[in-house]
């Protein structure tokens, strides 16, 4: 018997690369995403994690579960995954476009764009 699932959960995670092209162990970025497809929500939550601290999967999950979350109608936030290239990018996206308040978000998009113009994204 398949169960349909109506609400997933899923983590995304976001790493600077070192000269070579590989993930750093420092700093990075974890999102956690819910999607509620009864609702048409899409959550998330995020966590930034320190250029002069070891990336964590775990941890930085434990620290976005308890991040404030931002939701989106869902249909949107889809249709900005399927042009941006994924969940991450739509998230950026909509924050860009939408001006979200709240220092964390700000902080998050000076991460991203500062990681971009080092091309380490």
């Amino acid at each position: 018997m398949k169960t349909d699932k109506t609400v997933v959960e899923f983590a995304r995670y976001l790493r600077p690369t070192d000269k070579n092209g590989n993930d750093s162990n420092l700093g990075g970025v974890t999102f956690l995403f819910t999607v509620d497809y009864t609702l048409r929500l899409a959550t998330v939550r995020f966590a930034i994690c320190s250029a002069n601290d070891n990336f964590d999967k775990k941890t930085g999950c434990d620290i976005a579960h308890q991040a404030v979350s931002r939701s989106f109608n869902l249909d949107k936030f889809q249709d900005y995954a399927n042009r941006a290239g994924g969940f991450v990018n739509a998230f950026v996206n909509v924050a860009t476009v939408e001006e979200l308040n709240g220092t964390a978000t700000r902080d998050l998009l000076v991460l991203l764009k500062k990681l971009r113009e080092q091309n380490l994204t």
